[in-house]
């Protein structure tokens, strides 16, 4: 073959292959040559919405049940269509979908999942519950336990999700005084947590972590005195060594060496502790979804909790007021400096944060204080300080509140009530003091809002049967006995206290695209008799009665 040949040959080869096997374009650069007329795959449509949309999933149908939907009336045999976790439609004349995945259940009720204001040692791990889980959103992720068997009793009863203490005023924390020269102003404090999660992110040293635990347990260190620490519960600075601590020693100082270490590192400035500025217990709402981690955080910090002891007395008044003003006046010195930050101003200092997050919120009204206040005394107390302070309030216990019905109402307080819980009334006083089976009624005709706790917040076969968390749907019936009407009490253990939590845009009711937390029960939801049959969470079935068998399984008609 001669050579002109040859390169014809090979070039109908390439031009063949070419045809059969186009290159793609070449990528183009960010500046030079012109744009290509073809949009990106992942460029904003002119619209705002994206080309690469996730696919949608699925649809679940739940069809034929009585629908309670608490805001909404009841469905009478209606369906209600489920994707992506959300409720997609509720009602009685919609078409199921072809492909859709059917629930025949006929003949059922199905209700919003009840809602816990108060879980203890459900979903989070021991250390969560016992240390804190405080500080950042991270921390407290990572103590939720979606494998707690304890989710699945509270998934047996209706429970999908809840409010829990994932640490709080019971523990110390470690008070660290800058060093001279510090730009710091005044000592900060961090939990033993934060000092892990220092440790964690390569800031913090083995051997200076190490050094701060030996002051924490008590050991022997290397000559250095002990580390002060602040007593969450109000108390002030403390010994490491005090005996309701750590032992039986009782000496105090500062560590110089810990102290310069650990404000070298610190990432931000942290409010300096206040002897007279009590630690809020810590919370976090989650969801029973059992097996899976993805959507079981719902919230943090919900509401400021704070003991009653906290805003008992002058002194702690006093101090209550002192607080919220320095949270006030921090807002305003925040505003100013954005402005002048925006108005393009030199040397401005932004201002040290003088309390914690939660209480800057509580200012901001965007959460509520929930304390204890269990009788009418304590119950006009707190209402009169709120409305002093100008903060939302929730009220605990609230025992006597059948005697400050009006008052509770005209100021829009909600409460929470336990109608199984009992106190003698004061000899020659039964009209005013006490408990009263009454209340629940009571309080409904006064329009006040309120939420059902059962006698106990925690799972436990300890003591007497029915009087821990999974009596919850009982407790409601019991606030029927009470005067209250069903449809209040299943109020009280789904919307309320959803609004409660903040959470009432997504759980608390059935409603077009709210969260599809969902129970399917064999009778009426207040009947002492009726069952789970299945719990839905976020979307996904996460109880089933006849497969998990944690509540007995026979033939309603059968009984």
């Amino acid at each position: 073959m001669k050579p002109n040949d040859l390169l014809r040959l090979l070039a109908l080869l390439a031009a063949l292959a070419a045809a059969m096997f186009p290159s793609p374009a070449p990528a183009q650069e960010d500046s030079g040559g012109e744009a290509s007329s073809e949009p990106k795959p992942d460029e904003a449509r002119p619209d705002g919405e994206e080309s690469d949309e996730k696919t949608p999933g699925p649809i679940l149908a739940i069809v034929g049940a009585d629908i309670e939907t608490v805001t909404q009336g009841t469905i009478r045999r209606g369906t209600i269509l489920v994707r992506d976790g959300t409720i997609l439609e509720v009602g009685q004349s919609i078409e199921v979908p072809e492909g859709a995945e059917v629930i025949d259940a006929s003949g059922k009720v199905v209700t919003p999942g009840f809602v816990a204001v108060d879980m203890n040692g459900v979903g989070v791990g021991a250390a969560a519950r016992s240390r804190g889980g405080g500080g950042s959103s991270n921390s407290v992720a990572d103590a939720l336990d979606p494998f707690d068997r304890n989710m699945k009793l509270c998934l047996g009863v209706g429970i999908t999700s809840g409010a829990v203490r994932i640490g709080g005023a019971s523990g110390a924390r470690f008070l660290f005084q800058p060093g001279p020269g510090s730009e710091d102003e005044g000592p900060v404090s961090l939990t033993v947590d934060d000092l892990i999660g220092l440790l964690a992110d390569g800031q913090l040293d083995d051997e200076t972590f190490d050094h701060l635990l030996a002051h924490a347990e008590g050991r022997e260190d290397d000559g250095h005195g002990p580390l002060g620490l602040f007593a969450g519960d109000g108390s002030g600075l403390v010994s490491p060594f005090d005996s309701r601590f750590f032992g039986e020693q009782d000496r105090q100082g500062t560590c110089a060496h810990c102290a310069a270490t650990v404000m070298e590192i610190l990432p931000e400035p942290l409010a300096p502790p206040s002897p007279t500025r009590p630690r809020p217990d810590d919370y976090c709402v989650i969801k029973l979804t059992w097996g899976d981690l993805d959507g079981m955080l719902a919230a943090e910090q919900p509401f400021y909790s704070l003991s009653s002891s906290s805003l008992t007395g002058p002194f702690n008044v006093f101090s209550w007021r002192e607080n919220l003003k320095k949270a006030r006046d921090y807002l305003e010195e925040l505003e100013q400096y954005e402005a002048d930050k925006e108005a393009g101003k030199k040397d401005i200092k932004e201002p040290r944060k003088p309390v914690d997050d939660g209480l800057i919120k509580l200012v901001k009204k965007e959460i509520p204080l929930r304390t204890q206040a269990s009788s009418a005394e304590q119950i006009r107390s707190m209402i009169a300080l709120a409305r002093e302070l100008d903060y939302r309030l929730v009220l605990d216990g609230a025992i006597e509140a059948w005697v400050v019905a009006e008052e509770l109402g005209k100021a829009g307080v909600p409460v929470v009530i336990t109608p199984r819980d009992r106190r003698r009334s004061d000899p020659g006083r039964e009209d005013s003091t006490g408990s009263s089976i009454e209340t629940p009624g009571i309080l409904q005709q006064a329009a006040v809002p309120f939420a059902i706790a059962p006698l106990g917040s925690s799972v436990s076969l300890v003591g007497l049967a029915g009087r821990d968390l999974t009596s919850l749907p009982l407790e409601a019936a019991f606030a029927v006995r009470g005067g209250a009407d069903e449809a209040t009490a299943l109020a009280a253990l789904t919307i309320v206290p959803a609004r409660i939590l903040g959470l009432e845009d997504r759980i608390g009711s059935i409603e077009k695209g709210k969260d599809a937390d969902l129970l399917i029960l064999d009778g009426p939801p207040l009947d002492y008799r009726t069952y789970v049959e299945t719990a839905i969470v976020n979307g996904k079935v996460r109880y089933r009665r006849a497969e998990d068998r944690v509540y007995p399984v026979f033939d309603r008609d059968a009984r």
